[in-house]
């Protein structure tokens, strides 16, 4: 039985660099097997200010946190 999966489009916070933005976040949310539980992957930040200053963020969303690290060239990446 595969988990179940459906992309979603959740209300988000970046902070850091003295910066405090709203954001837009799509993510994959994925229901873990057996369970009412579930997680989130690919996670895309957008909805960013364009003159956001490059370096490391905490985006939050649904009671989640992870950083993200602005590139002028490649916007807004999840750090692994």
């Amino acid at each position: 039985m595969s988990p179940r999966r459906e992309v979603v489009t959740l209300a988000g916070h970046l902070s850091g660099i003295s910066q405090e933005v709203d954001c837009s976040v799509t993510a994959v949310k994925l229901w873990l097997c057996g369970s009412d539980s579930f997680e989130y992957s690919l996670v895309i930040p957008f909805d960013t200010p364009s003159d956001l200053p490059e370096g490391v963020y905490k985006l939050s969303f649904d009671g989640r946190a992870m950083p993200v690290q602005r590139h002028d060239e490649a916007g807004l990446a999840v750090r692994t």
